[in-house]
């Protein structure tokens, strides 16, 4: 299934649940993200570009660039399950430019 609608409007995870509770454990977002992250030199992570944290409502949130699907549909795929599998509340980009919708993908 593509979740893709348009390439400019990012996908993002919420840490909150379905139930609206807040998602646990606090550092989830920066665990995520570094779990798709790579050890460059000197040992230095260095995180993926089209991956990364955010605050958004006051909660942490990882935000996904929808191009990810193309260039590693794995790893997308992986955000995405994480989402699911959690019963975070997730944001996939509309049909219409003006509006996004907050849904649990299932």
């Amino acid at each position: 299934m593509e979740y893709v609608k348009t390439k400019t409007d990012p996908i993002i995870l919420f840490g909150k649940t379905i139930a609206e509770q807040k998602f646990r454990p606090s550092d989830w977002a920066q665990r995520l993200t570094v779990a798709v992250s790579t050890v460059g030199p000197k040992k230095k992570i260095v995180s993926h570009p089209r991956v990364h944290m955010a605050v958004k409502g006051g909660l942490p949130a990882v935000v996904i660039d929808p191009i990810l699907e193309q260039e590693n549909k794995m790893m997308f795929d992986f955000l995405i399950n994480f989402g699911k599998v959690n019963s975070l509340l997730i944001q996939y980009p509309s049909e219409s430019e003006s509006e996004s919708e907050v849904m649990f993908a299932s």
